[in-house]
């Protein structure tokens, strides 16, 4: 019997209909009494492709929309939950916890507004320094083969923009509504103006430039081409 393709090593395109029926085309000739099997299952893995061409995902703009809307709609809810359980459902003044959570909003959103262009211009560098640490995280986290590798990896960037007091988009959609909603000195306009928007494309740039078209120079541009490989 002939040699057979691997299909499971097939480089995953969109023209790699082509890529299918020529392999199997090619296994058939030098197999006849599997000719119609293979052309079924060449016809069967067209079939599939066309399929999955056909129902893609969203366009990357849309996905990340709806996961920021996603995000900011679940912290949100965080904020109201437990705003609620630190003022006694709106009963009472906050407690220390509360009152430190409004008041951390308030230097973060009007501690920018007072230095106008120079505030703006802090706030969107700790956005990227930020999701560089949270992307290195990420990414060390799926290189480390062990439970404990991908936990350290994971902690080492986090606590370093934690200690340095980075913007991270995600956690100021939970941290500064709470300050709203326990009677800090800003408003949302403040929030959104003085904080999440600069930080959001702060996060965004970083995470592209530092980490993202870091790796995608360095590993996918410098990466052998696949090959298909022919299994005896």
């Amino acid at each position: 019997m002939g040699a057979r393709v691997s299909t499971s090593r097939l480089p995953h395109s969109r023209s790699s209909d082509g890529v299918y029926r020529s392999v199997w085309a090619a296994s058939s000739a030098s197999a006849p009494d599997q000719t119609v099997g293979d052309n079924r299952c060449a016809d069967g893995l067209a079939s599939t492709r066309t399929i999955a061409s056909t129902c893609r995902k969203p366009a990357a703009p849309v996905a990340n929309c709806c996961a920021v809307v996603g995000n900011f709609a679940g912290a949100f809810l965080g904020a109201v939950l437990m705003s609620l359980i630190f003022t006694f459902a709106w009963s009472q003044d906050p407690n220390p916890v509360g009152q430190f959570i409004a008041h951390i909003g308030e230097g973060r959103t009007i501690g920018y507004k007072e230095h106008g262009l120079a505030g703006m211009l802090t706030l969107f560098v700790r956005g990227m320094l930020c999701n560089w640490m949270v992307s290195t995280g990420v990414v060390g986290a799926m290189i480390s083969t062990s439970v404990s590798g991908k936990v350290i990896a994971m902690w080492m960037p986090i606590m370093v923009f934690f200690y340095m007091t980075f913007e991270h988009s995600v956690v100021n959609m939970f941290l500064f509504p709470s300050g709203i909603l326990m009677g800090a000195h800003f408003n949302w306009a403040d929030y959104f103006l003085w904080n999440e928007i600069p930080t959001i494309v702060g996060n965004i740039v970083g995470g592209l430039a530092f980490t993202g078209l870091t790796l995608y120079t360095t590993h996918v541009k410098t990466a052998p081409k696949r090959q298909l490989r022919a299994v005896a």
